[in-house]
C-alpha cells in the first residue's frame, strides 16, 4: 500500500508539471512574443511619424512665442499646459492601470481555479451589463451635474468595490484554502519565462490578441461603418453599435446558463463559428449586416471567459498565474493597437477595410484556438 501510494503521488506530481516544448519550439513562441511587441512599437512609431510628416512643413517660429496673440497664433502656452496635463494624466492613469491589470489577471485565475466555467460566464456578463449602463450614467450625470459629477459617481463606485473586496477577503482565503486542499500538492512557482515554454502558450496569447482587438475594432469602428459607409443615420448606427456589446453579454448570460450542457471548448468552438458567421454578414447589404454585428456579439460573448476558465486545464494550475498574466497582457496589447492601426489605414483607403479585417481577425483567431485544443488533445493521448 505505501509503494502503491507513493507511486501515485509521484504520477500526480509528474502531472503537475507544466508540459514544455523543446528549445526549437521555445524560441519560435518567444520569437511571436516578441514579434507582437515589435509590432506594437512599428505601430506607435508610425502613429508619431505620420503626424510630424504632415505637420513639420506648415511650421513656423511665430507658433512658438512664449505668449499668445491674433497675430502670431503661438502654440506654446497650448503646448505648455498639454505637457502638464498629460504628466498629470499619467501620474495617476499608470497606478490605475497597474492596479485594473493585476486584478484582471489575479481575479480571471482565482475564478477559473475556485469556480465553474458558468460562473465565469456569469462574471464576465456583468462586465457587459457595467459596459452598457457606464455611458448611461456619464450621459445622466452631464446632462445634470456635469462631467465632473459623472466622474464622482464612479470613483464612488469604485471606493464601493474595494470597500465589498477588503471586507470579503476572509471567503476568498476560505476558497483559496478549499482549493490547496483538494490539489494536495505544495504550489510551484512558475516564471513568465517558464510560462513562454508551454506548450500551446503562442497560439493561446494569438487568440486572445486577435479575439480582444476584434472586439474593441468593433466597439470603436462599426458605427462609424455603418453611418458613412452604408448609410445609417448617425443615432441609429450609434445604436446598433451598443447591440454589440448587448450581444456580447447574452452570449455571455446562454454561456453560463449552459455550461452544465456544453464545455468551454465546445463553446469557444460554437462562438467562433458564430464570430465568422456574422462578419461575413458585415460584407452583405445593410439589412443582413445588422444581424451580423449582432451575431458578433453573441458569438464572441462565450469565447473570453471560457478561454481564461480552461487556461488551468490547459496549462496546469501551477502555471496558471503566470499563463493568465501573459494572456491578460497580450490581450490589452491587441486592443490598445489594432483598433488605431486599422482605423488610420480605412481612414487612407476605405471603411469596408473594417469588417475585411473583422473577418480575417476572426478567423485566424479561431485557427489558433483549434491549435491550442489539438495540443491539448495529443498531450492527453500521449499521457
Amino acid at each position: 500500500e505505501t509503494t502503491a501510494a507513493t507511486g501515485k503521488r509521484a504520477a500526480a506530481k509528474k502531472d503537475a508539471k507544466p508540459r514544455v516544448y523543446g528549445r526549437r519550439r521555445a524560441k519560435l513562441q518567444k520569437g511571436l512574443v516578441y514579434g507582437a511587441a515589435t509590432l506594437t512599437f512599428a505601430v506607435l512609431l508610425f502613429l508619431i511619424a505620420y503626424i510630424l510628416i504632415r505637420g513639420i512643413p506648415h511650421l513656423k517660429p511665430s507658433l512658438f512665442a512664449w505668449t499668445y496673440n491674433s497675430d502670431n497664433v503661438s502654440m506654446m502656452p497650448a503646448i505648455i499646459t498639454t505637457v502638464q496635463m498629460t504628466l498629470l494624466a499619467l501620474l495617476l492613469a499608470v497606478p490605475l492601470g497597474l492596479g485594473a491589470g493585476s486584478i484582471d489577471a489575479a481575479l480571471n485565475n482565482f475564478v477559473a481555479l475556485h469556480y465553474s466555467a458558468r460562473q465565469m460566464s456569469f462574471l464576465h456578463c456583468f462586465w457587459g451589463i457595467g459596459v452598457t449602463v457606464s455611458p448611461i450614467i456619464m450621459a445622466a450625470c452631464i446632462a445634470g451635474v456635469g462631467w465632473r459629477g459623472g466622474y464622482r459617481v464612479v470613483s464612488g463606485l469604485q471606493f464601493a468595490l474595494f470597500a465589498a473586496l477588503v471586507c470579503t477577503m476572509r471567503l476568498w482565503r476560505r476558497a483559496e484554502g478549499r482549493g490547496a486542499q483538494a490539489g494536495g500538492e505544495e504550489a510551484v512557482f512558475v516564471s513568465n519565462r517558464e510560462a513562454l515554454r508551454l506548450r500551446g502558450i503562442a497560439f493561446a496569447l494569438l487568440t486572445f490578441l486577435l479575439y480582444c482587438g476584434a472586439e474593441t475594432t468593433t466597439g470603436l469602428w462599426m458605427a462609424s461603418y455603418l453611418a458613412e459607409y452604408r448609410g445609417l443615420e448617425k443615432a441609429t448606427a450609434a445604436a446598433w453599435g451598443s447591440c454589440f456589446f448587448a450581444g456580447i453579454t447574452v452570449g455571455r448570460l446562454l454561456s453560463g446558463l449552459l455550461a452544465t450542457r456544453l464545455s468551454s471548448c465546445r463553446q469557444i468552438r460554437l462562438g467562433g463559428l458564430v464570430m465568422l458567421a456574422g462578419a461575413v454578414l458585415l460584407l452583405l447589404p445593410v439589412q443582413f449586416a445588422l444581424p451580423g454585428l449582432l451575431l458578433l456579439g453573441v458569438g464572441g460573448g462565450p469565447i473570453y471567459p471560457c478561454m481564461i476558465h480552461e487556461t488551468p486545464r490547459r496549462f496546469g494550475r501551477d502555471a496558471s498565474q503566470a499563463a493568465m498574466g501573459l494572456q491578460m497582457a497580450v490581450a490589452y496589447v491587441g486592443s490598445t493597437f489594432l483598433p488605431p492601426l486599422l482605423g488610420a489605414i480605412a481612414g487612407a483607403t476605405t471603411l469596408l477595410l473594417i469588417p475585411v479585417a473583422l473577418l480575417c481577425l476572426t478567423a485566424v483567431m479561431f485557427v489558433c484556438s483549434e491549435l491550442v485544443e489539438r495540443f491539448i488533445r495529443r498531450d492527453a493521448r500521449r499521457a
